[in-house]
């Protein structure tokens, strides 16, 4: 006689499918299921909203369908399998649960998360089936022509606001290693499936220029974690220049288009460029050298271990400690440490995450503050696979979300990092050859996008002025001088453009 195989019930939300199968809620990949949870209940009593509710006689589960998080309900009285369908309305995704449950499960971010989640995946789909766009445009007449108190005007307006959405770019990648390209300024670089990508802060693409670089990021996984690289290529600044590796190969960029400089066979390790001394080196087995002409010549041997960066500020993560490496090459110890193993999980704007193992083998997470230095460890419940869903490209680039930098490091932390990251900007656009690469990507465009941030931060002085008065005359006079110094700067790109149009 055949066994019977276990009964599976698959659940969808936007691009995420989920499978309940006796007791376990697995993630459907690519046709592989992935367990994320292994549960009492099996009863599925509700799927929509982003939330996932199975329950048996005695506990109610409800899942998030964005990141897998999971939170128990005990049936009582407030909540049991009978009343909790009570609790849900009719909102932007369709049915969901009341916006209260989701905050108090999920915290108070969520509502949005799944609105922003509903909203990209509609878009999407009206971006990929143009037909769609028709038969929703007949509809909403349809509807007009039927009914009188249609709002029609509101639905053309919403209409036209999406055609003009899914008409505009939108960069492909969920996250991708990206480098801010001016101080103040709301734009971006980065390389993906074969073009240098200019965009803005909502990943609107300004700009694209086919590049010889064989990465096509839009192939590999999302997210950051033990079981992926942390990003897929490497960008730094170095005395003007930008720079890019990527495995073996280093790369320059100039006039538009990634050089390769050098080659270094059968290297295979992330995180092996850095800025030491405003000169370009590399790190590898231990070994922090420079390559002048295809010449290597060592600067400094260092424990085995491994190097990050953010801005001028070097660390070696090594087997027993964390080092910070002074100019001179003289190594400052921040935090020793007797765990096992070493595994670096993040490490951008400022923060690096490194997943160590106790004696027992369970995880340990510890945080690098590489702003000022210092090192905290998390409590084992902070759900940091969670937050690294959340990265998001920021004031300093590629960067946790500002509300948990601060839940981590205090309130004063984002702000510094941003303030580290603007001198580190602000050194770059000296070099005559950073300038001049910015107008050979943007021409014309970057004059328009630094000329709209001058008029608006003069309107924002108007503001503050009119409301305040001289009350808060101190904080202007203090950022007026900080962007006195970045239009200096800036102004010296525009009149660069305008040498450059000259030439011509």
């Amino acid at each position: 006689m055949e066994e019977r195989q276990p009964y599976k019930q698959f659940y969808q939300f936007c691009n995420k499918i989920f499978v309940v199968q006796e007791g376990l809620i697995s993630e459907f990949i690519n046709g592989n299921t992935i367990l994320l949870h292994n549960i009492s209940g099996q009863q599925v009593s509700f799927a929509q909203g982003g939330t996932l509710i199975v329950h048996d006689n005695k506990i109610i589960w409800v899942m998030d369908m964005i990141n897998g998080k999971l939170r128990k309900l005990v049936d009582d009285k407030r909540y049991n399998k009978h009343n909790i369908l009570s609790l849900v309305r009719f909102g932007e995704s369709g049915l969901q649960l009341k916006d209260e449950l989701l905050v108090e499960l999920f915290g108070e971010d969520f509502p949005q998360l799944v609105r922003k989640t509903y909203e990209n995946y509609i878009t999407d789909q009206y971006r990929r089936y143009p037909n769609l766009l028709v038969e929703t445009d007949k509809l909403i007449n349809t509807l007009a022509e039927d009914q009188k108190q249609f709002r029609y005007d509101t639905y053309q307006y919403l209409l036209e606001n999406l055609k003009m959405k899914i008409t505009q770019k939108i960069l492909p990648c969920q996250l991708l290693f990206v480098q801010k390209l001016l101080p103040d300024v709301d734009i971006y670089l980065a390389v993906e499936d074969g073009f240098i990508h200019i965009f803005n802060d909502q990943k609107i693409i300004l700009k694209q220029v086919a590049v010889n670089f064989d990465l096509f990021i839009g192939q590999q996984s999302r997210f950051f974690g033990e079981s992926t690289q942390t990003h897929i290529y490497k960008m730094i600044m170095c005395s003007g220049r930008l720079y890019v590796h990527n495995n073996e190969y280093v790369y320059v960029l100039h006039n538009s288009q990634l050089q390769l400089i050098t080659r270094v066979y059968g290297h295979r390790q992330n995180d092996w460029i850095f800025s030491f001394n405003n000169t370009l080196a590399l790190f590898e087995d231990g070994v922090l050298y420079t390559l002048e002409n295809g010449v290597r010549r060592d600067l400094q041997r260092f424990n085995s271990g491994m190097m990050i960066q953010f801005c001028k500020n070097t660390f070696l993560l090594a087997e027993s400690s964390i080092c910070f490496i002074n100019t001179d090459f003289s190594t400052e110890i921040i935090f020793e440490h007797q765990f096992r193993s070493l595994t670096k999980l993040f490490s951008h704007g400022g923060i690096a995450v490194i997943q160590f193992a106790d004696v027992n083998w369970s995880p340990v997470f510890v945080v690098l503050d590489m702003v000022n230095k210092k090192v905290k460890m998390l409590n084992k419940d902070f759900d940091f696979q969670g937050v690294l869903l959340q990265v998001e490209v920021g004031e300093i680039g590629l960067q946790l979300p500002v509300k948990v930098q601060k839940q981590i490091l205090g309130e004063e932390f984002p702000g510094q990092a941003a303030r580290m990251y603007t001198e580190y900007l602000q050194e770059q656009i000296q070099y005559r050859e950073y300038a001049q690469e910015l107008i050979h990507l943007l021409g014309d465009d970057l004059k328009i996008l630094l000329q709209a941030r001058f008029e608006r931060i003069d309107s924002q002085f108007e503001r503050v002025q009119e409301k305040f008065g001289q009350i808060h005359q101190r904080f202007e006079e203090k950022t007026h001088q900080q962007a006195d110094v970045i239009n200096v700067l800036c102004k010296r790109i525009i009149s660069l453009t305008q040498d450059s149009s000259d030439t011509q």
